[in-house]
């Protein structure tokens, strides 16, 4: 997946992390494909969005984003993470914590 680093949301960042889920799947299940997984994921970062921002995705001024296992990841190191991570559309800077901010 790679590293993120953790700053302080009084500082301006890039991304806020609002969820970290696992895909639901038995630890020996095969890789579903790189299609599904995005589709998995997708569908679990607008399901967690409301309840950390406050409305729901398609109310919001914000966007997402999110890191998903690959398939070297999920046959190798056994990943089902999802780090769901909100973004501004403009890709401009995020001043402070988006969390029940309801925009």
């Amino acid at each position: 997946m790679g590293e993120l680093t953790v700053v302080d949301c009084g500082s301006a960042h890039d991304a806020e992390v609002f969820a970290v889920a696992t895909l639901p799947a038995e630890p020996s299940a095969p890789y579903p494909g790189d299609d599904e997984v995005d589709r998995l994921s997708n569908e679990l970062c607008v399901g967690e969005f409301a309840s950390y921002v406050g409305v729901d995705f398609l109310d919001s001024a914000w966007d997402f984003g999110y890191f998903m296992p690959t398939h070297e990841s999920w046959r190798k190191d056994g990943d089902r993470l999802v780090v769901c991570m909100l973004t501004d559309p403009h890709f401009n800077k995020i001043e402070g914590s988006k969390r029940n901010s309801r925009t």
